[in-house]
């Protein structure tokens, strides 16, 4: 998880590392909430954080990492003709 607060040195340098060690990565990034930690205690999921701003972009990183992760695996069925 990314705290965008902390700017990009620390993903620029996972990337590098990834990149060396011959890993795949997607490029969705899942941004670090503070709520997080509490759903983490409360045994909730992202999509039962409470309604909020900040929920919708913690449920949206989560959504787009699981879309990012269906196209590059090949899920997600055909588009009809």
């Amino acid at each position: 998880m990314w705290d965008p607060r902390d700017g990009d040195s620390d993903i620029v340098w996972l990337t590098k590392w990834l990149d060396e060690q011959g890993f795949k990565y997607t490029n969705t990034i899942i941004r670090r909430y503070k709520m997080h930690r509490t759903a983490l205690r409360e045994g909730k999921v992202v999509t039962q954080y409470p309604k909020g701003r900040t929920a919708t972009e913690a449920h949206n990183d989560f959504l787009s990492l699981s879309l990012s992760l269906a196209l590059e695996l090949g899920y997600g069925g055909a588009v009809a003709a």
